[in-house]
């Protein structure tokens, strides 16, 4: 979750932006300023500056130059998020648009930008054009970006920034562009030369960048697929249209497909961690547990999270290893009204025999879902009091894993291991 204000400053900050929404320049009254510095008082400390990029606006409506907006705000992004700085990514911000009405893919006034940025609950807000000059080879075209760092909790331009270059280093200049975003909400860390900084980041190819901009913008899901292949063809290094790829075959359940471009993810992807929860799941259901379980292990000590604990404890059950029974424990603790973890407690209780346990977390189960015939059948066999070794083959894989990861509030810099890890 974004840097969050309690509710009080919150809905003071919203009365100021219909106020400010009537201006577009960058509101200074002194009135305005004392509220933003009143709901400051409220930030969470300690947890890093959230931060939304918007797509760049072209100076030049070339339908071909469509594509480089939205590359600003990926490549950007993606540079910001791997130091340390929570980004609020595109699938929040159009969101966000459909929320309040604004139509995607058009430019929008400096109050709509600031609205979708307090929307998003944003520290920054990035915003920025660019310009090309029209060259005989498209790749050498002369590139210029000029952005403009806003904080939204003080109601000011914190800095306007300007990068240009070749089209062809498109990445480059988007990194060069994050280096001077760093640097402005970050004045007073320490950071490395611009130099060593491209270094940490090897450019993406120009039309691998294109092609995956392109997939992201595309409607049809035929030619997204397309898009995000040419991408992870042309450069192989490139981790951005990999996921979108395993996102696309996980949400087919092809998970044998999902798992082959889940795997080429490294631990450093924004999203790695999402990633690694679908890899997991996806081992899981090809029946590959030991690779499920090291896969979730691995995970749980980043993301300690009840749907985790709740697929490791599924696996290890399956692979009849110790540790279930404390997972799931923990797991019901975190979110007692989810029925697919007290089902699974359940039929850990009545695999070590404490039928009276299992039949009570089992009644649990049907008082929070009213109707679940695995749950009535699991009730029936706890009451009988006996696991034979034909009912135990029926049940083997009855347990439940859990698809949907939410690690919105690991957003803070510090986490804390569970203490139930096996």
């Amino acid at each position: 979750m974004a840097i969050g204000l309690s509710p009080l400053p919150a809905l003071f900050l919203s009365f100021v932006s219909l106020l400010a929404g009537c201006y577009d320049t960058v509101v200074t009254r002194p009135f305005f300023l004392f509220i933003a510095l009143v709901c400051l008082v409220f930030r969470s400390e300690g947890a890093p500056p959230s931060v939304v990029i918007l797509p760049f606006i072209p100076g030049s409506h070339g339908v071909q130059d469509v594509w480089i907006s939205e590359s600003n705000a990926e490549g950007i992004g993606d540079i910001l998020s791997k130091n340390g700085i929570f980004i609020l990514d595109r699938d929040q911000r159009l969101k966000t648009y459909q929320a309040l009405g604004i139509q995607p893919g058009v430019e929008h006034t400096l109050a709509t930008s600031l609205k979708v940025a307090q929307e998003l609950d944003a520290d920054f807000a990035v915003l920025g054009e660019f310009e090309m000059q029209p060259s005989p080879v498209a790749a050498t075209a002369h590139l210029v970006l000029r952005i403009s760092i806003l904080d939204v909790r003080k109601w000011r331009r914190l800095a306007g920034l300007r990068v240009d270059g070749m089209l062809a280093d498109l990445a480059v200049l988007e990194t060069r562009a994050a280096y001077l975003i760093l640097r402005a909400i970050q004045p007073e860390t320490p950071m490395d030369g611009e130099a060593a900084f491209l270094e940490r980041f090897p450019p993406v190819r120009l039309d691998a960048r294109e092609s995956f901009i392109r997939g992201l913008l595309a409607e049809a899901e035929e030619q997204r697929q397309r898009y995000f292949s040419q991408a992870a063809r042309l450069d192989e290094t490139y981790p951005a249209p990999a996921f979108q790829l395993g996102v696309m075959y996980w949400q087919k359940q092809d998970c044998r497909t999902a798992a082959t471009w889940l795997r080429r993810l490294p631990e450093e992807f924004p999203r790695a961690l999402e990633a690694r929860f679908m890899l997991g799941v996806c081992e899981a259901r090809l029946g590959r547990y030991r690779e499920a379980e090291a896969v979730l292990r691995s995970l749980y000590r980043s993301a300690v999270l009840p749907e985790v604990a709740n697929n490791l404890a599924v696996v290890l059950q399956r692979l009849q290893q110790p540790g279930a029974l404390e997972l799931l424990t923990w797991a019901v603790d975190q979110d007692p009204e989810d029925p697919d973890y007290r089902f699974n407690l359940g039929m850990a209780l009545w695999w070590q025999e404490r039928y009276e346990d299992a039949a009570e977390r089992f009644r649990e189960v049907l008082e929070l879902a009213g109707e679940d015939a695995e749950a009535t059948r699991m009730l029936g066999r706890a009451l009988q009091g006996e696991a034979s070794r034909p009912a135990r083959a029926a049940v083997a894989n009855l347990n439940r894993l859990k698809e949907d990861f939410n690690d919105i509030h690991l957003t803070q810099p510090a986490q804390t291991e569970a203490s139930t890890t096996p």
